[in-house]
């Protein structure tokens, strides 16, 4: 079976591994039959190993180290992992991405989040990671609630293992997708952007038609003509306002450290 060291504790000389049946198999120094791998052991570290059961639970024994160069397939997570910090634990992260999601939700804290965790999904991210909240407070009338507030940093980990069936290119589709995904959104908002200005033209065209009609026999009312043209200004920013719907998707603008 193939594993990863979960934990290895040199003063001791055992620790535990992590099998792929995700259980955690004890092993010692000595289950390594070459001794150069008994100076090489450490936290990650892939191995293969016989597992085998005992009264005192599982056990690994004819261990071997395997050496991560040669190895290129990855396995990922079953199910979205979340980190508060920059790491994902007994995981790789193999892209980092380039950009800060935002999620928020007037009806609950895990409403946020499962929104979060959907924008982060549609980018092919499978992690996110430097997970922070922030909780406002809204209110219609006399009645207040709770806005929960969201934002993380997506990310794609994996594993080497050899019995993975993906490469690193892969995976690392994170950060492109997240580029084609905003430049839809623009794309999208500059198409209606003739139809919005061809909308507004008739408009004000046919209000100015109105007005000049009115004057012409003779009917010209200018509180009505006040009104009409305060109508026109508010409903010609409401046809030329779009939402900017990809604002849950920032770019990253701390540079990294090299």
């Amino acid at each position: 079976m193939h594993g990863t060291i979960k934990t290895f504790i040199p003063d001791k000389q055992y620790g535990f591994i992590k099998g792929n049946d995700g259980k955690d198999y004890f092993f010692t120094q000595n289950a390594f039959a070459d001794k150069r791998h008994r100076s090489q052991l450490y936290d990650g570290a892939l191995v293969v190993f016989e597992p085998t059961a005992t009264p005192r639970g599982y056990k690994a024994i004819q261990c071997q180290l395997l050496d991560s160069a040669t190895i290129d397939t990855y396995i990922v997570p079953d199910e979205f992992q979340i980190s508060k910090s920059a790491s994902i634990r007994d995981w790789e992260i193999v892209e980092l991405g380039d950009w800060i999601l935002h999620a928020s939700s007037d009806s609950s804290l895990d409403d946020a989040k499962r929104i979060l965790i959907k924008r982060a999904q549609s980018i092919h991210a499978n992690a996110i990671v430097n997970l922070e909240y922030d909780r406002g407070t809204g209110s219609s009338g006399n009645y207040q609630y709770s806005i929960h507030y969201f934002q993380a940093r997506p990310a794609v980990v994996a594993k080497k293992n050899p019995q993975g069936t993906l490469r690193k290119q892969d995976l690392c589709i994170l950060n492109q997708s997240a580029a084609a995904m905003k430049q839809d959104y623009a794309d999208r908002r500059y198409d209606s952007k003739d139809f919005r200005h061809l909308l507004s033209i008739l408009i004000a065209g046919l209000v100015a038609a109105f007005m000049l009609m009115m004057k012409f026999i003779g009917t010209w009312d200018a509180s009505l003509a006040e009104t009409l043209t305060v109508i026109t200004i508010i409903l010609l920013f409401i046809i030329n306002y779009v939402p900017d719907r990809s604002d849950w998707l920032v770019r990253n603008e701390i540079k990294e450290k090299p």
